[in-house]
């Protein structure tokens, strides 16, 4: 008997093995307003982003990691803590 394939679910689908959007790159990180802004550069400088750029809103505390047009932006759950990631194709 043929073993069976196993099927993805449709976040591996859609997101990759890993839970991550294959060949986008993350544009910003977005966090929550109950993290300090030194709470979430810190997060970022740890986790190896970039973070000289930093804007506050009204619901985030928003660390930008590129600037420019991209064809196709997605925001996904990113880590934890109601961290959040705009994630771009070009």
């Amino acid at each position: 008997m043929a073993a069976r394939k196993k099927k993805k679910s449709a976040v591996a689908r859609r997101y990759g093995a890993k839970g991550v959007l294959a060949g986008g790159t993350v544009q910003a990180l977005l966090f929550p307003r109950d993290w300090s802004q030194t709470d979430a550069v810190l997060w970022a400088s740890v986790h190896g982003y970039k973070t000289g750029d930093v804007d506050k809103t009204d619901s985030y505390i928003r660390i930008h990691q590129t600037r420019g047009k991209a064809d196709r932006v997605k925001t996904i759950p990113f880590g934890i803590g109601g961290i959040r990631a705009v994630v771009e194709w070009r």
